[in-house]
C-alpha cells in the first residue's frame, strides 16, 4: 500500500503497548502477588521469548502498566485544565478530569492506587511520588488564598492519604460510587477548606 515499514524497534514498541493494555485487567482483577507470568503470557497473545525482549519480567511488565495509567491520567488532566490559568476552577476540573478517568477505567485505578503498594519498592516509590505532587499541588493553592493560612501544616499531607484511602476503598467496595459523587465528596475534602465553600459551589455549579 505504499506504507513505510515499521522499524524494529517501533514494532517492539507497539508490541508492547498491546500486551500492556492486555495485562493491566489481570493485574487489576488477580492483584499483583497473585498474577504469574504465565498469566500475562496467556492474555497477552505473547511467547516467552517475545516477552522477556519486552519486559525484564513481572515486576517490569507492571511497572510499564503503572506508567501507562500514569501517564493517560496526566493527559486527561492537562486536557480539562488547558488555558485555565485560575487555581480554584484548575484544581476542580483537574480533580474532576481524574476522577471520571479512573470511575471509566476501574482497572487502571486499582493498578496505581491498590496494586502499586504491593509490587515492590519502585512501585511504590512511584505512587509516593504522585501523593508527593498531590501534597505539592494543594500546598501551592493556599499561598493563593490568605485565609487558608489558619488550615495546619499537616493539613495538605492528611487531605492526600486521606483521599488516597478513600479511594482505595471506593475501589474494593461491591457497589462503586459514581463520578459524580467522587467528585462531590473529594473536592469536598480536598478544595473547600481553601478556596471555601462559596467558591466550591460557584466551581460546582459552572
Amino acid at each position: 500500500m505504499g506504507e513505510r515499514a515499521m522499524t524494529r524497534a517501533e514494532l517492539a514498541s507497539h508490541q508492547r503497548d498491546r500486551v500492556i493494555a492486555k495485562v493491566t485487567p489481570v493485574f487489576a482483577k488477580r492483584g499483583y502477588l497473585a498474577t504469574t507470568v504465565d498469566d500475562l503470557l496467556a492474555t497477552g497473545k505473547i511467547g516467552v521469548g517475545n516477552f522477556y525482549s519486552l519486559f525484564d519480567g513481572k515486576e517490569d511488565c507492571f511497572l510499564a502498566c503503572f506508567d501507562r495509567v500514569s501517564v493517560e491520567a496526566q493527559e486527561r488532566i492537562e486536557s480539562a485544565t488547558e488555558g485555565v490559568t485560575d487555581w480554584d476552577r484548575r484544581a476542580y476540573l483537574g480533580l474532576a478530569a481524574m476522577l471520571e478517568y479512573f470511575c471509566a477505567d476501574p482497572s487502571a485505578a486499582r493498578i496505581v492506587m491498590v496494586e502499586a503498594q504491593c509490587a515492590g519498592s519502585e512501585a511504590t516509590a512511584r505512587y509516593n511520588a504522585i501523593l508527593d505532587r498531590a501534597v505539592a499541588w494543594l500546598s501551592d493553592g493556599r499561598q493563593g488564598h490568605p485565609e487558608a493560612a489558619e488550615l495546619p501544616p499537616s493539613f495538605e499531607q492528611a487531605s492526600v492519604s486521606g483521599l488516597a484511602f478513600y479511594l482505595q476503598q471506593c475501589l474494593l467496595a461491591a457497589r462503586r460510587p459514581s463520578a459524580a459523587e467522587l467528585i462531590s465528596e473529594t473536592s469536598g475534602l480536598l478544595l473547600e477548606p481553601i478556596i471555601g465553600s462559596d467558591r466550591l459551589g460557584r466551581l460546582t455549579h459552572r
